[in-house]
C-alpha cells in the first residue's frame, strides 16, 4: 500500500528500514536483493560526483562547485544512519572538495591519506576493522589504476590521443549481420 511505498523509499534512499513491514522484506530477501536496502559509502560518493557534475553544467566554479557538494554530502550524512562506511565516504568526499575549494591542486593519494588520519583521530579502534582497511585498499586501487588503463586505451604507439576509439559508427542491419557472422 501507501504505506510500503513511502517505508521503501525512505530505505533506499535515506538507509532507514525501520518501518519495511516482514512482507516486503521477506520479498527482498527471496529475490537476493536485500543488499538494495543497505546505504554504503559508493552512495555518497555517487551523490559527490552527481552534485559536482551537475554544478558543473550549470557552469560554476569549481570553488562552487566545491562548497555546494560539501553542502549535500554533509546533509545527507546528518540524514542517513551514522555507519563507518557513510562517515569515511562522507569524510574522503569532504576533504577533496575543500582543496578545491580553496584552491589547491588536489592530488589523490593525499587526499585519501588525510581522510584515514581524520577517520582515525575521530575513532582509532577503525584501524583494526575489515572495513576500514578494504574499503582504503579498494578505493587506493581505484585512483591508482583506473587512470592508468584508461590512459593505456586511449593512445596509439606514438603517444598521440588515438581518435578512433571516441568515433562512433552507425551500422546498417546488413552491415551488423555481416560482422557478426565474421566472427
Amino acid at each position: 500500500g501507501k504505506f510500503d511505498t513511502a517505508a521503501l523509499m525512505s530505505a533506499l534512499l535515506l538507509g532507514q528500514r525501520y518501518d519495511i513491514s516482514d512482507r516486503l522484506r521477506e520479498l527482498f530477501a527471496k529475490s537476493g536483493t536485500m543488499h538494495f536496502l543497505s546505504l554504503s559509502g559508493l552512495h555518497i560518493g555517487l551523490l559527490s560526483a552527481f552534485v559536482w557534475g551537475l554544478a558543473g553544467l550549470l557552469r560554476l566554479s569549481r570553488h562552487w562547485q566545491g562548497i555546494i557538494t560539501i553542502c549535500f554530502v554533509a546533509m545527507m550524512m546528518f540524514v542517513v544512519p551514522q555507519r563507518s562506511p557513510i562517515i569515511r565516504a562522507g569524510i574522503i568526499s569532504i576533504i577533496f572538495c575543500m582543496g578545491y575549494t580553496v584552491g589547491y591542486r588536489t592530488n589523490f593519494l593525499n587526499s585519501l591519506a588525510t581522510g584515514a588520519i581524520f577517520i582515525l583521530l575521530w575513532r582509532p579502534v577503525e584501524l583494526f576493522a575489515a572495513g576500514f582497511e578494504l574499503s582504503f585498499v579498494v578505493v587506493l586501487g581505484l585512483g591508482c589504476f583506473v587512470g592508468v588503463l584508461l590512459d593505456i586505451r586511449r593512445y596509439d604507439e606514438f603517444g598521440d590521443l588515438d581518435s578512433s576509439q571516441f568515433k562512433i559508427e552507425s551500422l546498417s542491419t546488413n552491415q551488423y549481420i555481416q560482422q557478426l557472422k565474421e566472427i
